[in-house]
């Protein structure tokens, strides 16, 4: 749903330009403000998880969008009439700023896959039964990728020592300048790019060809099948 913003609380021609940076201003929607968005990203990204654990993969690949589209009304100066001004409402898509998504990756992929210890008299019960208990979030290797107005952000999660996170980064990434952080098992990635909703496909395909590479993700199929990047979940 399209949050409406409306510049208009004053019409004087002595407020006009101060109405319009007002009105731009808002494009910098405050992080309280996306509650419903990162929730739904959340649970996006569990269902990837979720999906991967089902499909018996050992790592999930997976991108999370978290945008808000808004409508700014504002005051816009006309050449053409006979009228100074005119009423304008123009929609956006917007995004968090880089510093609370990057904040917001942490917190999340940390959560998401903590290790959750089961119960010792249910799984002896499964073990009876024949049942084998489903793999958790935090035993899969994982690469959350989000865009926002100008970057890319990376969440990884890497159990045990699959590799070294900045090395496969560097292998992955190539020629592409990025900033790495490194948190034990966890890794946290961010490059500039002036088209991060379009770029993000092409992280995704980065990562899943050092995948290959790394002879993590063993391709038995054709390239084209694989590579539909509306259902891009490993």
């Amino acid at each position: 749903m399209t949050e409406e913003y409306d510049t208009m609380a004053q019409s004087t021609a002595d407020n006009i330009n101060k109405l319009n940076a007002d009105a731009f201003n808002l494009l910098n929607v405050p992080f309280e403000n996306y509650t419903k968005e990162l929730n739904t990203a959340l649970i996006k990204a569990k269902e990837s998880i979720s999906q991967s654990i089902a499909n018996e993969n050992t790592f999930c690949n997976t991108c999370i969008e978290i945008t808000k589209k808004i409508s700014i009304t504002y005051m816009k100066e006309n050449e053409m009439e006979e009228l100074s001004f005119v009423r304008m409402t123009e929609d956006f898509t917007v995004y968090p700023l880089a510093e609370d998504i990057n904040k917001w990756l942490e917190k999340s992929i940390k959560s998401i896959t903590e290790i959750k210890p089961l119960n010792q008299r249910a799984i002896d019960n499964m073990k009876k039964q024949g049942i084998t208990p489903k793999k958790q979030a935090g035993e899969l290797l994982l690469f959350l990728v989000v865009p926002s107005k100008t970057e890319i952000h990376i969440g990884i999660y890497a159990p045990v020592s699959y590799f070294n996170i900045d090395n496969f980064m560097k292998d992955a990434l190539k020629d592409i300048t990025f900033d790495i952080r490194i948190d034990n098992n966890y890794g946290f990635v961010n490059y500039k790019n002036d088209s991060p909703l379009k770029e993000k496909d092409n992280t995704i395909r980065y990562i899943f060809n050092q995948l290959k590479i790394a002879g993590i993700y063993v391709d038995n199929t054709v390239d084209d099948e694989i590579l539909t990047f509306d259902n891009m979940i490993i």
